[in-house]
């Protein structure tokens, strides 16, 4: 996986159990165009505790690329409610 750290506009919901699950995200490409990923299956969820009352969340989905499945660690801050691709 390579570290990216890109910011991205995310689609989610929340379960019965009120827990955010993304289910696809924009990312914008080079030459200014936008990808769209559908993610086929959230695999693990991690909460981290970075400062006072901020808690930032990474998600490890599986989306396909060009016909592959690639894994991709997405980051949702709670406190600013900003998403961002980690790695993939």
């Amino acid at each position: 996986m390579t570290l990216l750290k890109e910011p991205i506009e995310v689609a989610a919901y929340l379960d019965s159990a009120g827990i955010i699950k993304p289910s696809s995200f924009k990312r914008l490409n080079q030459d200014g165009s936008s990808a769209l990923f559908t993610v086929q299956r959230s695999i693990r969820r991690d909460k981290e505790k970075l400062g006072e009352g901020t808690y930032l969340y990474t998600f490890t989905c599986e989306v396909v690329v060009y016909e592959r499945t690639v894994l991709c660690d997405l980051k949702y801050n709670v406190q600013t409610k900003e998403w961002v691709l980690f790695r993939m």
